[in-house]
């Protein structure tokens, strides 16, 4: 009590922030982000009394879009300091979902912002002639030069340089979006019609690509491809494994892209 900075009190009001995952992009979205549902359930029920709690040193754009995105008025938010003692008369409580988006709470989450995203970031289905596909690296940093995130040494491809090039012959982009807000990686995917990524938190980013993206191919080595197959196919889109072999301890470290992914873009090819 003695260490209390602030006392607030509040009618109705559900915590939004979670200091175990706001470092982590791919566990705010399985575990803090799908409680905006049980937040709109609570507004239809308590009104403009019902408020999201979020910590002032823990908010980010990200929590202001994806309430933007579901349409919840962000005189909703409550942003408080640190040290705050809050007296809440009734506490709206939204368990945290288990990993990797395929829990029934996170893939409602996933479904409903694949299918609300569209009209926010105001994508345009472009059509394609038959036999061609704009596609994209999507590489763990811009431009893809270094693909070691964050200077963390796992889920490298040792030959990197050689997929780049592969890319390059095609006429693929090669771009990240570690820079981009929610919205801008939403407008950022419009025009693709094929995703090439490298498996990790960066698949999650393909739950705000828009219905005209058709395929996705993994480059995963043996890092959890059933996990992504079930909710990017629930989402609309063809998943399929590059051919790629691992020489790390662990089945995502220094993995070898075997044969030209991109061919697996050709709207021709036997897997589309």
């Amino acid at each position: 009590i003695d260490s209390v900075h602030k006392i607030l009190k509040v009618k109705v009001s559900m915590p939004w922030s979670s200091t175990n995952f706001e470092e982590n992009y791919e566990h705010w979205f399985d575990q803090t982000a799908p409680m905006i549902l049980a937040f709109k359930k609570a507004i239809s029920i308590y009104g403009k009394d019902a408020k999201l709690i979020v910590r002032t040193d823990q908010v980010s754009i990200f929590y202001r879009e994806i309430m933007k995105i579901f349409q919840v008025p962000e005189s909703h938010l409550m942003l408080v300091e640190p040290l705050t003692m809050i007296l809440v008369e009734r506490l709206i409580v939204a368990p945290m979902t288990l990993g990797q988006g395929t829990t029934p709470e996170s893939m409602r989450f996933r479904l409903a912002l694949h299918d609300n995203i569209a009209r926010e970031a105001n994508c345009i289905k472009e059509y394609h002639r038959k036999g061609t596909a704009k596609i994209l690296f999507l590489a763990r940093v811009s431009g893809g030069v270094n693909n070691n995130a964050a200077g963390i040494n796992r889920r490298q491809i040792v030959n990197n340089d050689q997929v780049i090039e592969w890319a390059n012959k095609v006429g693929a982009d090669v771009n990240g979006t570690v820079t981009l807000t929610l919205l801008e990686k939403a407008s950022f995917f419009c025009s693709y019609e094929c995703i090439v990524a490298q498996a990790g938190a960066g698949i999650v980013n393909l739950m705000l690509a828009p219905p005209s993206l058709k395929r996705v191919v993994i480059i995963a080595g043996l890092y959890n491809p059933s996990a992504y197959k079930i909710w990017l196919t629930k989402l609309g889109y063809e998943v399929v494994y590059a051919k790629t072999s691992y020489t790390g301890t662990i089945p995502s470290d220094r993995i070898t892209v075997l044969e030209n992914p991109f061919r697996l873009c050709s709207l021709e090819s036997k897997y589309f």
